[in-house]
């Protein structure tokens, strides 16, 4: 099952919020890069969005806990 909460990149969160750009201050630098919900590419800014998994192409797995 895939989580409501997902990583994306710069370049997506942007596109999406053209009122409310990224900065490199706003965001964390991921060692591990998680796949961008809308794009597939790497996100590695530590930003996530509320978003239907079913309505997004790279959806990312619930963690296991």
């Amino acid at each position: 099952m895939a989580s409501w909460t997902q990583p994306i990149c710069r370049e997506c969160w942007n596109e999406r919020n053209p009122d409310r750009q990224v900065t490199n201050a706003a965001t964390l630098l991921l060692s591990v890069p998680e796949l961008c919900c809308y794009c597939g590419e790497h996100a590695t800014t530590g930003i996530y969005v509320r978003v239907d998994p079913m309505s997004v192409p790279f959806p990312q797995a619930e963690a296991s806990s």
